[in-house]
C-alpha cells in the first residue's frame, strides 16, 4: 500500500514548522521525494509515510479539539 503525505502535512498534523522540515530533510532524518515537470522544476516534494516511520514515532500526530455545536431553538 502506497502512503503519501505532502508538504503541508507535516506543518498541520505533526506541528513541524517548514524550516525544521527543510533541515530534518537536509540531515537525512526526514526522507523526500521532489516531484519535477519537464524542464526540471520542482513542483510538488511528498514524503513517503513507510520511509518516515522513524519520524513518526518521533513526532505523533497532533488531536486537533472537534468543535462543540450548540443548537438554540429560541423563538422571539
Amino acid at each position: 500500500m502506497l502512503i503519501l503525505c505532502f508538504q503541508y502535512f507535516y506543518a498541520l498534523k505533526h506541528g513541524v514548522h517548514p524550516a525544521t522540515r527543510g533541515k530534518y530533510v537536509r540531515t537525512g532524518f526526514l526522507k523526500a521525494s521532489q516531484l519535477k515537470d519537464s524542464s526540471g522544476a520542482i513542483y510538488c516534494t511528498v514524503f513517503f509515510v513507510y520511509e518516515n516511520k522513524e519520524f513518526l514515532k518521533k513526532h505523533p500526530k497532533i488531536e486537533k479539539e472537534k468543535p462543540k455545536i450548540t443548537v438554540s431553538s429560541s423563538k422571539k
